[in-house]
């Protein structure tokens, strides 16, 4: 495998513990460990369809997978700073 001659492009090996990622057999090692010890395994970009696959999975209803989005702004409530308080 060709990462690139850069280290670590691939933070999801270096996170889940390979420290060559250019080493083949160390990371086709790293992906059969993970496929063996996860049935699942959720993309936060992909939070939606995630739980959809998280829900069948559980043998939930949908009910179960319900979620909210907190810590989230409406841009009509949104105010902008003038110049003066940005400089503080």
């Amino acid at each position: 495998m060709d990462f690139g001659g850069e280290p670590h492009v691939h933070q999801m090996l270096w996170d889940l513990g390979v420290g060559d990622t250019t080493n083949e057999a160390a990371v086709l090692e790293k992906i059969i460990e993970v496929e063996h010890s996860f049935n699942l395994v959720m993309i936060v970009e992909r939070f939606q369809e995630s739980l959809i696959f998280l829900k069948k999975e559980l043998s939930w209803d949908y009910f179960d997978i319900t979620s909210l989005k907190l810590n989230v702004r409406v841009d009509d409530v949104r105010t902008t700073l003038n110049d003066s308080t940005k400089s503080l």
